[in-house]
């Protein structure tokens, strides 16, 4: 089962599907039941589990329902939390779809689906794009008008589930992008549940500049709601709830922590970790910590970050400050330079290179008279060189 179609398939169903859409049969609402398919978030994630492509399946399954559609009519999803191919891989799509068109459908849904007027007043389309937001842009960039397209009718949960699983599907996914489809998905069902609608603010925004939120809000027994809504989204990622607190806390990260932890990956030693007892930091706080490491000429550890964690909880209760303003940075600098001395003396790990690597191989594999290291080092070498040999 391919996902990509050929042009003269994709043209067939179009053809076919094109009177319907132009109002040629039936009613407005007529076309709209015969064209539109429906999707519900269990049998997304039926084909997830089962190890399909869950964008394949659904487009083999419905592609007698593939349509033509301008390009003008639509919008991207606010909830899209995920970044544009790069300039290389965009222009080899848009060469592509130049040669040979767009060979596989995206997936829209009708405006009128869209429950939250809030998310509703983000498009400005008559369909939000679900999957397929970098073959629009490539098409519009081609020079295309319309573009072939599946027509899906969901809420808002599932298109919600559906944006985000067709995308962790993607052969390379950031870890940013990971944990703000992770929390995008946690606010979801979160307010779903009618749960604290603080967090929610941070899913219009897109990759790039989705906004912090600060400290996130606590229930009292210390989950992050009063429901199981973490253990629901975990399961949907197939990860362990600690694991999601510790994936999706850099989806409350400020964008300056995000680039230092993206460009500093081993330089900075900024670890998921680090991100973990820092990301309930407010943003002034959070700003300055990358400044302040660099100003000192230290690198992230386990023990700064909980230490810093812990006085900062201290400072804030006591304080009451805003966004804006940071834990005081003298103490901060002083905690980044505690023991700054001994990490630097510490020697390093030296890591052993193949050659020097030891395997245990069970004693039923050598003959009895073997008994020694050497021996046996020379026995296997022996047999190594008689088959390559």
């Amino acid at each position: 089962m391919s996902l990509t179609m050929s042009k003269e398939e994709i043209r067939k169903h179009m053809e076919h599907n094109r009177p319907i859409m132009e109002g040629e049969r039936g009613s407005i609402v007529d076309n709209y039941s015969q064209l539109m398919t429906n999707i519900d978030k269990d049998e997304i994630l039926r084909a997830r589990d089962n190890g399909d492509k869950i964008e394949q399946q659904l487009a083999e399954k419905n592609k007698q329902k593939i349509v033509n559609l301008k390009l003008e009519d639509l919008s991207d999803s606010p909830n899209n939390v995920f970044k544009e191919y790069d300039e290389k891989k965009k222009k080899e799509m848009v060469d592509s779809i130049k040669e040979h068109g767009v060979l596989e459908a995206i997936f829209v849904r009708p405006v009128a689906c869209i429950e939250d007027e809030k998310l509703k007043r983000y498009v400005t389309g008559k369909y939000e794009i679900l999957a397929g937001h970098n073959r629009v842009t490539c098409a519009r960039e081609a020079g295309l008008t319309e573009i072939p397209a599946i027509i899906v009718e969901a809420d808002d949960s599932t298109a919600v589930v559906f944006i985000t699983q067709t995308n962790i599907q993607r052969e390379h996914i950031s870890d940013v992008e990971r944990a703000r489809a992770m929390r995008l998905m946690y606010d979801k069902y979160k307010k779903d549940k009618g749960g604290n609608d603080k967090v929610v603010k941070g899913q219009m925004a897109k990759a790039e500049t989705i906004e912090n939120t600060g400290i996130i809000p606590k229930s009292q027994n210390g989950t992050l709601d009063n429901g199981r809504t973490d253990e629901m989204v975990a399961e949907e990622f197939g990860v362990s709830k600690n694991s999601l607190h510790r994936k999706m806390a850099l989806a409350y990260c400020t964008d300056k922590i995000v680039k230092y932890y993206e460009a500093g990956r081993g330089r900075t030693n900024l670890t998921q970790e680090h991100i973990y007892y820092i990301h309930r930091m407010n943003e002034g706080t959070q700003d300055c910590i990358p400044d302040m490491l660099k100003a000192v000429g230290a690198k992230m550890t386990t023990a700064k970050a909980k230490q810093l964690r812990d006085e900062y909880a201290r400072w804030h209760a006591e304080e009451q400050p805003g966004e804006g303003i940071s834990f005081p940075r003298k103490r901060m600098r002083e905690i980044f330079q505690e023991n700054l001395g001994e990490e630097e003396l510490k020697p390093k790990r030296k890591r052993s290179s193949t050659k020097d690597m030891r395997y245990f191989i069970p004693d039923k594999y050598f003959p009895v008279e073997i008994k020694t290291a050497s021996e046996r080092e020379k026995y296997i070498i022996d047999i190594l060189e008689k088959m390559n040999g």
